[in-house]
């Protein structure tokens, strides 16, 4: 019997988002070969590939539009990994983790070294992001420390003791201007820094918090005038940045922990993913729930498409998921 097809059609501010269902559900694959848990995905910048890494100490590459792997054999970290980006050009593709090292590999060749990071402060990294240019590299982890490098000679440019007695657990240059860094952590801190002096950040104030919890995601629009943040609390926030000091509006709550957090690629949808293995949308203009998905496993991951027409996420079970989020003329 044909699979049952299915279509939601979603309002979202007056813009439809069409979410395609067949018998499977919304899924388009499911990328297995992880033995841990994924614990950052990425799609590059020309939307033709996904990275994924693990807490298994690789980083997989697999290729979005024939729904295979893009390589034949993982890329070996020798360590557990928690976040991994392309850089904006898609020569470089980075990753870290407990080892206090970024890993490179040159694309496409994908040609391994580390940068050298000469003289910079050292911890176990919990997230990592290029800015805008691809020329500087943001990175945060353990003992609440966050350095910018320089992408190619590993020299350390700024410094952010954010949370001295605790860790950052996400980092996101701000996508139209490269000096503006938001990162969270615990003490359910999200801090806003300016690199511009090009020694330590100095900090912007922002009014936000998770309710004594920790943030576990944070993420620009598009236009670089809101934030949205995940929280152990299971709350996602979203908050205008345009505006020093003011306070975040709640869009609703995960049952358990909300882990991941991203905006797609139009600004104008918010998707959110936690331990209760459930996908939120939300409208980023009226902060509306627009859907409610099952994602087969806690989600502990997202990233969207350039294209705006794909999600990509990480899960506990191990498996890498691509979702259909086609364009609203589709």
């Amino acid at each position: 019997m044909a699979a049952l097809l299915a279509v939601v059609l979603l309002a979202l501010g007056g813009a439809g988002l069409k979410l395609w269902l067949d018998g499977r559900g919304p899924v388009m694959a499911e990328f297995e070969g992880h033995t841990d848990v994924v614990t950052a995905v990425a799609f590059n910048h020309a939307g033709t590939l996904v990275a994924s890494a693990s807490r298994d100490r690789t980083v997989r590459v697999w290729n979005p539009g024939t729904r295979a792997a893009a390589l034949e054999h993982p890329l070996e970290a020798g360590t557990e990994l928690r976040a991994v980006a392309f850089s904006p050009d898609d020569t470089l593709l980075a990753a870290a983790g407990a080892d206090e090292q970024i890993h490179l590999w040159d694309l496409p060749s994908y040609t391994p070294r580390t940068l050298p990071a000469t003289g910079a402060r050292r911890f176990p990294i919990q997230a990592l992001a290029f800015d805008r240019t691809g020329a500087r590299i943001a990175v945060g982890g353990d003992g609440g420390i966050g350095v910018v490098l320089d992408a190619r000679s590993g020299a350390q440019l700024a410094e952010f003791d954010a949370l001295s007695s605790g860790f950052i657990r996400a980092i996101a240059f701000n996508p139209q201007q490269p000096d503006d860094v938001i990162l969270g952590g615990s003490q359910s801190a999200i801090l806003r820094y300016t690199t511009q002096d090009r020694g330590r950040g100095v900090e912007v104030p922002t009014a936000t918090r998770h309710g004594g919890n920790d943030v576990r995601a944070v993420a620009w629009s598009p236009d670089g005038t809101t934030a949205a943040s995940a929280g152990a609390d299971g709350s996602v926030l979203e908050w205008p940045l345009d505006q020093a000091g003011i306070a975040a509006s709640t869009l609703g709550r995960h049952r358990g922990a909300a882990d991941a957090v991203a905006f797609d690629r139009t600004g104008r949808t918010i998707v959110s993913g936690g331990a209760d293995g459930r996908l939120h949308f939300w409208s980023a203009a009226s902060h509306a729930t627009v859907a409610d998905l099952d994602a087969g496993s806690p989600v502990t991951a997202i990233a969207a498409s350039p294209a705006a027409d794909r999600l990509v996420t990480g899960s506990q079970d191990h498996v890498v998921r691509l979702w259909a989020v086609p364009p609203k003329n589709s």
